[in-house]
């Protein structure tokens, strides 16, 4: 044998022996169905067809991982996915609880994955654990508990949030604020209704925020003094907050604000904003001088509110903004046209269509999401099959209308030839973005494909909306101890 045939034989040889470790050294994968052409890939879902005994080894290992001190920074993130997938089984909700209780010594980046492991899985059981973070000295770990406090949103944490409400302020602050704002407990929306009291102006707006949005009256007295108050943003929701609690002088008090020209930009776009969403029509005078303005986003939110009051003059406006030549007008018209959520706009916008270029329609079509009046998806579905250059532009979009926006995607993939893979693969990320239960059985039509690279995004997005809805600890999420058996 030539010293080049034997070089080709030991290359061969060892690119063979490679693909075996590599085939053997993957997920935990033993016995998992796969397409015939993927068989030597890793499948994202290889969890999904573990018996629970198989599961709890395969928690067992990352765990291990988790807590050496050589494990890769780029592979710690993944195998705390992996931990919280596994935990749709109970038996391994068991191992890691037990595992975090007889920890010793760990360091402080081991102690914080086991909050962001807290973080990913809704469990009431992880979230009795998250005393011991939320109580911590070392700032990472306390705000990787924070981070899961707010999923968990269990009213056990209430007073572990409290004690650490005492002494923090700025991002730290509003955390504990934001994890305070989902639990459900008397605890917690008295210390919501304090919170409008903070001295850091952003707190203060959340909690003004949740105060209004919830409804909580013995808030009140506090925010009617806010109103007169702080800096403007807190005014401004201090007002907005004592008019969802039926208090007219706090709708009176937006409209003196949006046109106080001593108020910021943000501030009087904002009470606009709140205007509009009160649904205070009564103000269309005072807010009309507004589309002078040489502030552009008061200008804005004055044409958005007159528009939604369905004022006379405006709409006259709307029609001459599309038929003229000023391209700035059309884009405001455009902008304001989508978020009114009047059907009647989006045909308005229609009978001008031929006007419009590529990036108008893509602007209109993403202001329509704000609005979503009837008949929104139907125009983008048919911009997407009449324009081919706005489809990639616009796709996403559909996902972002949720649920309503899966039945578009599915009459796009039923429609789809597959001779664009990059159009399939966008299809497919589309419909992930949905992120609903619903999304996952659209997405199985590609468990047979012979494409390796769409049956492999196809299941990353399976995995990544189950990564979501774990958070949400859907039952059909979570199977019990002792079943075996694939969902």
């Amino acid at each position: 044998m030539s010293d080049l045939q034997h070089s080709k034989v030991v290359c061969s040889l060892f690119v063979f022996v490679i693909a075996l470790s590599l085939n053997g050294c993957g997920n935990d994968t033993e016995g998992t169905e796969r397409p015939q052409s993927q068989d030597v890939m890793e499948d994202p879902l290889w969890y999904r067809s573990l018996s629970d005994a198989a599961m709890v080894l395969a928690a067992q290992k990352r765990l291990d991982l988790m807590t050496s001190t050589s494990i890769p920074a780029n592979r710690a993130g993944p195998i705390k996915d992996e931990l919280a997938l596994l935990c749709r089984s109970d038996s391994v909700v068991d191992l890691v609880e037990e595992s975090f209780r007889r920890r010793k010594g760990v360091s402080n980046a081991q102690l914080s994955a086991y909050m962001e492991i807290f973080g990913r899985i809704r469990h009431p059981r992880f979230a009795r654990l998250l005393a011991d973070g939320l109580g911590e000295a070392r700032q990472e770990v306390q705000m990787n508990a924070l981070e899961a406090a707010v999923i968990q949103r269990s009213a056990e944490l209430v007073p572990y949030l409290l004690e650490a409400f005492k002494s923090k302020d700025g991002y730290v602050g509003r955390k504990i604020l934001s994890a305070l704002i989902g639990i459900d407990s008397p605890a917690a929306r008295s210390a919501i209704c304090k919170s409008v009291e903070h001295k850091e102006e952003s707190i203060a707006v959340m909690a003004l925020s949740a105060v209004g949005g919830m409804q909580l009256t013995d808030a009140l007295p506090e925010v009617l003094k806010r109103i007169y108050d702080g800096p403007d943003q807190v005014r401004v929701m201090a007002a907005w907050a004592a008019a969802r609690m039926g208090q007219s002088s706090g709708a009176r008090s937006l409209v003196r604000f949006a046109v106080d020209r001593s108020f910021g930009a943000k501030a009087r776009a904002q009470a606009l904003q709140n205007l509009t969403l009160l649904r205070w029509w009564g103000a269309g005078k005072g807010i009309r001088p507004l589309r002078e303005a040489t502030v552009a986003e008061v200008v804005l939110e004055s044409h958005v509110f007159l528009a939604s009051a369905r004022d006379s003059d405006e709409l006259v406006w709307l029609d001459q903004a599309l038929e003229g030549d000023d391209p700035l007008d059309r884009d405001i018209a455009l902008r304001v046209c989508g978020r009114t959520g009047d059907s009647a706009d989006l045909l308005r916008v229609l009978a001008h269509r031929e006007k419009l270029t590529p990036r108008e329609m893509v602007v209109f079509a993403r202001s329509l999401l704000m609005g979503r009046p009837e008949g929104s998806l139907s125009f983008i579905a048919e911009l997407i099959d009449t324009r081919p250059a706005l489809r990639l532009s616009l796709i996403n979009l559909v996902g972002q209308f949720g649920r309503p926006g899966l039945r578009v995607l599915e009459d796009q993939l039923d429609r789809d030839t597959g001779d664009d893979s990059a159009w399939t693969l966008s299809l497919i990320g589309a419909v992930g973005i949905v992120g609903h239960p619903e999304a996952e059985t659209v997405l199985k039509r590609f468990d047979a494909s012979p494409d390796r690279r769409i049956w492999r995004f196809a299941r990353e997005n399976i995995r990544l909306i189950e990564q979501r809805l774990l958070k949400s600890a859907l039952p059909e999420y979570r199977r019990p101890t002792g079943n075996p058996a694939q969902r």
